[in-house]
């Protein structure tokens, strides 16, 4: 492990350190030179070089007090904020302590909100996520993470990509009908580890794609190719979308935060339902526009075919 570019030939000796949460992690020093230099910034002075030697101060500390040991991150704060004195940065000092205060105070809200925040969102993020998007048990309970969702929307969407490989779609639709029964019983998880709303997405489509004549191989076979490119899936798909969101670059609409890889599994917000010029099929619209606003749906309709 380094301490930073400007000592990559030393090694530090402590190699892990105590989170708030109890992890244990590895040990990054590039992390202490990046606060101290937030610091030095918020009070005008945009000095890397400087954060990088009081960096390495700090790190000498850590080891001459904590060597072979893995000291808790609070214990490393608490050395910043003594050699930013020691050096008499007391402003820098002072703007560290106040965005520790600030950090400290932004945890406690979470924590009355009872949410782990794995994302460092600011507390209404987290409070709009309690209220709205995080999955619950029976009791109410929630049962992931920020992240956690992320990774639930990544993976609901990811897999799909799957019945568009070239050896499984068939874009003429020339293949013979395909319909799978299999239920989530049968299926033995691998590494994917589908999840029964992910299992049951896929059945769907698979089954929709099938009745198309668009499906070259059965519903077992596209599990097992799932299986065997699963790295790949993640990598090139799952993942990257999910640092997309991660980023914020981009996020899905409502419908999708809240029910990918959920119970619903609407991940649309808005449908256009079509009316034929008939009494049947006004009464039919009727009955799935109650079943869409039951579900958190809302409805258009097409009237283009109603005579004046």
């Amino acid at each position: 492990m380094r301490a930073s570019n400007t000592r990559v030939d030393e090694v530090v000796k402590i190699e892990r350190i105590i989170k708030r949460d109890g992890r244990i992690v590895e040990f990054d020093p590039e992390k202490i030179i990046t606060a101290i230099w937030k610091a030095l910034k918020a009070t005008g002075r945009d000095d890397r070089e400087l954060a990088e030697r009081l960096g390495l101060q700090v790190v000498d500390k850590l080891e001459e007090r904590y060597a072979g040991e893995m000291p808790h991150v609070e214990e490393i704060q608490d050395v910043v904020e003594e050699t930013l004195v020691e050096n008499g940065l007391y402003e820098v000092a002072k703007a560290y302590i106040l965005y520790r205060r600030r950090r400290s105070e932004i945890r406690e809200i979470k924590r009355l909100l009872g949410v782990t925040d794995d994302l460092k969102l600011t507390p209404n993020a987290v409070e709009v996520l309690r209220a709205r998007y995080l999955l619950r048990d029976e009791e109410g309970r929630i049962t992931e993470t920020p992240g956690q969702m992320l990774m639930r929307v990544a993976r609901y969407i990811g897999l799909v990509d799957a019945l568009y490989w070239p050896e499984v779609y068939d874009r003429e639709g020339g293949q013979p009908e395909r319909k799978t029964e299999m239920e989530y019983g049968d299926y033995h998880p691998g590494r994917s580890n589908l999840n029964r709303y992910e299992f049951e997405m896929l059945r769907r489509l698979y089954n929709r794609l099938g009745a198309e004549g668009r499906m070259r191989v059965s519903f077992p076979e596209l599990l097992s190719l799932i299986e065997e490119r699963w790295d790949q899936l993640y990598e090139e798909t799952i993942e990257v979308f999910y640092q997309t969101m991660m980023n914020r670059y981009f996020l899905p609409n409502s419908p999708t935060l809240m029910n990918a890889g959920a119970p619903l599994g609407q991940l649309s917000a808005c449908f256009v339902l079509p009316i034929e010029d008939s009494i049947e099929s006004i009464f039919d619209a009727l009955k799935a526009t109650a079943m869409i606003h039951k579900s958190g749906g809302g409805t258009g309709f097409n009237f283009s075919k109603l005579r004046p």
